[in-house]
């Protein structure tokens, strides 16, 4: 018996070890490995990724990349709807680096490879990997569970099923590093550090995610306010309390003071944009339901998606009522079984140690918010200012994956440090438990039946409970082994990161692979392609390439427009001008008003398409003297009841100074485009009389008209058009786009970037100085 004693007594004095640090050069190989492997099928071009990707980013990125190759800034798009603004538009992320860098692609005026769009998303899980081990072992979390750490954040199925929507992955992936520099700049209570956080930030607000960008100040407010505390707190940081605030709100000033040059033109935009009222329940779709809690261990409890095979999706949880497919990748969040169990274990354990409880706050609150309606937490920030604007709560789970995957590289080191401790087993079997147990469920059988599972999801559910039950054993023998100091932490974790790595592969790899080529989607035969694209600045026109009756027809890719620079009056954008197409009592008079030259027509019979070239449609300018002024609220009305001649008379919402024309007067007019761009065009009109000059292009307030250099008003013409008046003779009339909001927006940035600069060579010298200051007086004291 003493013997044993003994025995035990050592066994509590042992202390493993611990790991040596992975060399730098190691990692960053280990995650170029894990990034390369995880895509390989789309980097071999095996696959491609797919949904909004395709059909929204891809054609969007491929415009600003040709116009900037071009060295041009693309203001306007007159390529979908008939024309809207494009740099306005927060998504598309003009001046976001990595963005920029996919003009080096465009050569001799191609489109943009898909494969280098694709590269530039899939280094942001590289990046994403690299800021997560950064953010972990500033925390002090060893060099291997930092490691798994950034695996379990990076491939986890919120970033992987939001790749189709890379806006939020470039955010995502830059949040680590702006974490832990803000966390960097209050421990040190240097500024230098939280102006690099600020810069940072603005430089990944930059890429265009309103929500995201919404989200992640969230997170950073609640870590401000959460070390303020601590200052508070602690007596001895009371005079440090004014610099503590200092740091709290440089990163926010200057975040938003580099995204000036985007977000005033945006905002511009956003007044004249369709108004999506959110309603409360409109706010709540994509809501994470409490029962998805399970699909931290089995995720797919509730069927899956996936890019190669739609036709098969097994996901069958519905929304109030409402099945859609995009509601699986808004709400999955899935961050492996590693680091669900070890997250569990590492907050069971560190509790008490500060960013531990950190990053609990972040899980806690992610979860609730992400439940929408089901959580108090939502109703709250639903009444603030912009929470109330965005649906996909889910979105928030971010928080939850950043913060578990945290925890689990703290819960790994804690395994080795309280080596041989009772207690630290009994805590671990704590998470194995649990998640075996929902395992079992899922393979037994059991869990298909209380979700009430169609037949197709029941075997991937009962598969995915299996593979969860085999990752728990495997993670928790290596845990028990670690724990008792069979094997060593460094074994341990290059094990732990293989199983995670693996899982989330498992899970996720395929989610992205869709065989579809959007290259080739978007191909146009070259005879089809020459007659729909006009011949600038002689012939210019649109098309209408879709269909509504008698049956539903796209002719075309709803964004072709901007891969073939084909003018269409259809698009796909989240954000749409409020007046798009002109109101008219038939829709050949709006085709008319609209210069469309093309429409495709159906052959029921023979199962056929062709695009047929229309007659009597309008030109791109013409100019005439009757006008009909109509109060703004009742122009679409208006138009829709009466059935003018619009090549005679022209709806206005603003008295010109043309008085009424005398109709015993001939009138005789010309007019013709001599020059054509996006952000610039040149009109020659000619009339015997003062005229109005109509032009088929959407009116936006940033488009200036200048007659013979001189800048004359542009008025609103038939409901959604311009019109500008036009002296008798001969007259050079030029529209420009101009944005107040874009220049005051890059001055404000440039300001904000040269303080930048300023700031941080301001605070290394100040710290230069005080370690001259220490020295020389340590000197003089020896």
């Amino acid at each position: 018996m003493a013997q044993q004693k003994n025995i035990k007594k050592n066994k509590a004095k042992i202390i493993i070890k611990p790991p040596k640090d992975l060399p730098i050069l190691l990692v960053v190989f280990i995650f170029l490995l894990t990034t390369f492997i995880f895509f390989a099928d789309q980097i071999l071009m095996n696959s491609f990724f797919w949904e909004d990707f395709a059909e929204y980013v891809f054609p969007m990125q491929t415009f600003a990349a040709k116009s900037f190759a071009r060295g041009e800034i693309p203001f306007w798009n007159p390529y979908t709807f008939g024309g809207m603004p494009f740099y306005a538009d927060l998504q598309v992320g003009f001046f976001y680096v990595f963005n920029r860098l996919l003009s080096l692609f465009i050569l001799s005026g191609n489109n943009l490879p898909v494969l280098a769009l694709e590269l530039v998303i899939i280094f942001h899980f590289f990046i994403a990997q690299i800021n997560t081990y950064s953010l972990a072992k500033y925390l002090n979390v060893s060099s291997y569970g930092a490691v798994i750490s950034a695996v379990s954040y990076s491939f986890s199925m919120l970033m992987v099923g939001h790749v189709i929507h890379p806006m939020i992955i470039y955010h995502l992936s830059w949040l680590p590093l702006v974490l832990m520099l803000f966390l960097k700049s209050f421990d040190t209570k240097k500024i230098f550090y939280s102006i690099i956080s600020g810069a940072i930030l603005g430089m990944a607000m930059l890429s265009g995610h309103p929500q995201s960008t919404l989200y992640i100040v969230t997170l950073l407010g609640f870590t401000g306010i959460y070390q303020l505390f601590f200052f508070f707190k602690d007596s001895k940081f009371s005079k440090s309390i004014a610099k503590a605030v200092f740091i709290f709100f440089i990163p926010f000033v200057i975040a938003i003071g580099i995204f000036a040059v985007q977000y005033l033109p945006s905002k511009e935009l956003s007044k004249y944009a369709q108004r999506n009222e959110v309603s409360y329940a409109k706010a709540t779709e994509g809501a994470l339901q409490f029962k998805q809690i399970y699909t931290a261990i089995v995720p797919k409890l509730f069927g899956w998606v996936e890019g190669s095979n739609l036709e098969a999706s097994t996901f069958y949880l519905k929304l109030n009522g409402d099945l859609q497919r995009h509601f699986f990748w808004e709400t999955a969040y899935y961050f492996g079984v590693v680091g669900a169990v070890f997250g569990l274990f590492g907050a069971l354990v560190g509790f008490r140690l500060r960013y531990v409880w950190l990053m609990i706050i972040f899980v806690a609150f992610g979860f609730l918010y992400a439940q929408g309606g089901g959580s108090p937490i939502f109703n709250i920030f639903f009444n603030l200012p912009y929470f109330g604007v965005f649906r996909n709560p889910g979105r928030m789970m971010f928080m939850v994956t950043l913060g578990a995957s945290i925890l689990s590289g703290f819960g790994f080191d804690f395994l080795w440090k309280e080596a041989f401790k009772k207690e630290t087993l009994v805590k671990f079997a704590i998470p194995l438990i649990i998640a075996f147990f929902i395992g079992f469920l899922a393979s037994s059988g059991v869990f298909a039946n209380l979700m009430e599972a169609p037949f197709v999801a029941q075997k991937v559910i009962e598969d995915s409970g299996n593979l969860a039950m085999i990752f728990v054993l495997i993670a928790g023998l290596i845990g028990v082994l670690l724990n008792r100091a069979v094997i060593s932490p460094s074994l341990a974790g290059i094990g732990l990161i293989i199983l995670a790595f693996v899982d989330l592969f498992i899970v996720g790899a395929s989610f992205n692979r869709n065989p579809d080529n959007p290259e080739r989607t978007y191909e146009l035969k070259p005879e089809l392609k020459a007659m729909l694209t006009p011949k600038l600045p002689n012939e210019i026109f649109r098309v209408s390439m879709r269909l509504y009756e008698p049956i539903r027809f796209m002719a075309m890719q709803r964004n072709q427009g901007l891969i073939d620079e084909v003018m269409l009056i259809e698009g796909y954008n989240p954000l749409i001008l409020e007046r798009v197409l002109p109101p008219s009592p038939n829709a050949k008079t709006t085709l008319d008003l609209c210069n469309v030259k093309y429409e495709v027509k159906v052959n029921l019979e023979k199962g056929t398409w062709a695009f047929a070239e229309r007659t009597g449609f309008y030109p791109r300018i013409w100019l005439l003297r009757d006008y009909r002024v109509i109060e703004t609220e009742k122009v679409s009305d208006f138009m829709k009841k009466n059935n003018l001649d619009f090549l005679q008379t022209v709806v206005l919402e603003k008295r010109p100074k043309l008085s009424n024309p005398d109709t015993s007067q001939p009138f005789e007019s010309k007019a013709n485009c001599e020059y054509f761009s996006n952000n610039y065009i040149k009109f020659k009109v000619n009339s015997n009389l003062p005229a109005i000059a109509v032009i088929s292009e959407i009116w936006y307030p940033n488009w200036k008209a200048y007659i013979d250099g001189r800048p004359v008003e542009v008025l609103r013409a038939n409901y959604s058009l311009r019109a500008v008046e036009v002296p008798q003779g001969e007259h050079t009339l030029e529209m420009k786009y101009e944005s107040t909001a874009f220049t005051t927006g890059l001055y404000l940035t440039l300001a904000t970037i040269l303080i930048v600069i300023a700031g941080l060579i301001l605070s290394y010298r100040i710290e230069i100085a005080k370690h001259i200051h220490i020295e020389i007086k340590e000197h003089t004291k020896s």
